[in-house]
């Protein structure tokens, strides 16, 4: 795993700030203490640097995952917002899974799951924007006024009935009206989820943003679900397996 500056065409050469080089790291992932090795403090050390442009190269299993994960919440605690962005969901997987095993209290994951739902409903996890979503008005309701708990709690209902619906399979016609009304679309969003999302990152607040590349081009668009904190532009971004 390597960092370092990045030279262009027309010896052209993005500096970083002056950061303190440390030589050791160790960071609490599952309950435990997990010593990074002499390549993963490296690509640490070049992060806080604030490079225009870092590459970090690794082979697979070689630990880029938990360096994501460990970059983006010391940039959360440095008050940036973050937006995680990945070919693959698997990639995603395993970069939710290790921010859920820091259990870090400064952090707000937010995924977007696109039409995962629908798929298999047991597979969402803890950052998922629905799941967070049907849980907000246990856990933010103090925040909230009459018609936006309203709101969330019609989506909680109308949640568990599509779970229920995925379980029991009965009425094909109804899966297909329960798709445009509960699952999160891109571009093609409905008002009434535009209007529950976009409330939704007023209350939650996120400072992580997690999805699919191709996802992200169009949640960041004008019409996107993400514009609002698009518009306060992104403080830091990771691209993995570019």
């Amino acid at each position: 795993m390597v960092g370092g500056p990045c030279n262009f065409v027309g010896n052209a050469t993005i500096f970083g700030e002056p950061a303190k080089t440390r030589k050791t790291i160790t960071a609490a992932v599952g309950g435990e203490r997990v010593v990074l090795n002499s390549l993963q403090v490296n690509a640490i050390n070049w992060f806080h640097k604030d490079l225009l442009l870092l590459v970090v190269d690794g082979a697979y299993g070689a630990g880029k995952s938990l360096c994501t994960a460990l970059m983006a919440v010391q940039a959360v605690k440095k008050g940036k917002k973050v937006l995680i962005v990945a070919v693959q969901n698997s990639a995603l997987d395993v970069i939710c899974s290790k921010l859920a095993q820091m259990d870090t209290p400064d952090i707000h994951p937010v995924r977007y799951v696109n039409g995962m739902l629908a798929r298999d409903a047991l597979r969402t996890g803890s950052y998922d924007i629905a799941s967070i979503i049907e849980r907000l008005p246990v856990m933010h309701s103090d925040r909230m006024g009459p018609s936006a708990d309203a709101m969330f709690r019609v989506f909680t209902d109308k949640l568990r009935r599509l779970r229920e619906f995925l379980f029991t399979s009965v009425e094909q016609c109804l899966m297909a009206s329960e798709h445009n009304t509960l699952l999160f679309l891109e571009e093609a969003n409905s008002e009434r989820v535009k209007a529950l999302t976009s409330e939704f990152l007023i209350i939650y607040l996120p400072n992580i943003f997690i999805c699919a590349i191709a996802s992200a081009i169009n949640l960041t668009t004008k019409r996107g679900l993400w514009r609002r904190p698009s518009r306060r532009q992104w403080d830091t971004v990771f691209l993995d397996e570019a």
